[in-house]
């Protein structure tokens, strides 16, 4: 296997923006259950294992171009550079010329909805024991109890920012967070974490007159439904996972889904092809820094979220990427668009 380092890249063709001082903190949610998962033969899986090369599980080819203006949308905000899902992150990746970030939603036993994702699958995440060294899940806080936790724990592992950033490192209110990123001209992927987050959601997304800017996802897709339902004007998008199910794009049509958010190492080129033929945009998310350290092993082309990870991806067709090190990614595009 070949070893690859990542190099740091300037972003093309911005400037960076000023990182503000970090506004006050925020509140949890109470986690969901997702319905069973099908049947294993109502799955396609294209994962590492099935190829120790990342471009020939995607067919991506070196002569493609990538889509026309991709965005680059920084996972959980710039976790390399501060702690996940924190005001802080968010600036740092508008800094580095993202147009966006992703962050995660639970909403707190007194309704405030906060940003945070912690320990646990993609799917059922929030578990503090390892980020605040407290056995409870974040949806069974209030805001003023949240808030007397004070810092992400030191020496947390998911916390590859590095102690120095958890030190001051605060859960943010999802309100904070959205006028930040309004401020910084950032586009924001909302993902659902908990139950009950749809109509609070909803209603703040409108009052600070942010739905062109904002997309809300979830891997429930019956959450996509209702947001539909409630403001059918706002973009959605349908989240999967891995295997990725044959019949994607009808699930994420059947809830009014406008995009499909499919895992990296299944963002094949038939797959965007088949999401663009039916109307639907399409966004490649990588997984959690410490996932995807495990990831890269496997592959033969491609290093942890390097260039060449990221051209492979890119080249895929895909309109845009949710990565962990937005510098490198926003350096590729550059490259890759001149």
């Amino acid at each position: 296997m070949q070893v690859h380092t990542i190099s740091p890249i300037k972003p093309h063709g911005s400037s960076p923006r000023p990182i503000p001082a970090s506004p006050p903190l925020s509140t949890p949610s109470p986690v969901f259950c997702l319905p069973p998962s099908p049947p294993d033969s109502d799955l396609v899986s294209l994962s590492s294992t099935d190829s120790d090369s990342l471009s020939s599980t995607l067919s991506s080819s070196p002569s493609s171009s990538p889509f026309p203006g991709i965005k680059v949308y920084g996972h959980r905000g710039c976790v390399y550079e501060e702690c996940e899902n924190t005001l802080p992150g968010y600036a740092k990746a508008a800094a580095f010329g993202a147009a966006g970030v992703e962050l995660d939603v639970f909403q707190l036993t007194d309704g405030t909805l906060v940003c945070y994702h912690g320990t646990g699958p993609d799917t059922s995440p929030g578990v503090m024991s390892e980020s605040h060294s407290v056995d409870r899940t974040i949806t069974t806080f209030s805001w003023s109890e949240l808030s007397s936790l004070g810092s992400f724990t030191s020496g947390w592992e998911e916390g590859v920012c590095g102690d120095s950033k958890l030190s001051y490192a605060k859960v943010p209110k999802l309100k904070d967070s959205l006028e930040l990123c309004k401020s910084l001209g950032l586009g924001v992927k909302v993902e659902l974490k908990g139950r009950d987050v749809v109509p609070g959601v909803v209603k703040m997304v409108k009052e600070l007159g942010m739905g062109d800017t904002v997309e809300i996802s979830s891997f429930d897709h019956e959450q996509l439904r209702e947001v539909n339902e409630l403001a059918p004007e706002l973009r959605t998008g349908a989240l999967f996972s891995s295997p990725c199910p044959e019949d994607f794009a009808e699930r994420a049509l059947n809830v009014g889904a406008s995009e499909v958010h499919l895992r990296y190492d299944t963002c094949s080129t038939v797959r965007v092809a088949e999401a663009r033929e039916k109307g639907l945009k399409v966004m490649a998310w990588f997984r959690g820094p410490l996932s995807m350290r495990e990831d890269s092993r496997g592959w033969s082309d491609a290093g942890n979220e390097d260039e060449d990870m990221y051209r492979i991806v890119m080249r895929s067709g895909c309109e845009a990427v949710c990565v962990n090190r937005p510098d490198v990614a926003v350096g590729v595009v550059g490259e890759m668009e001149e």
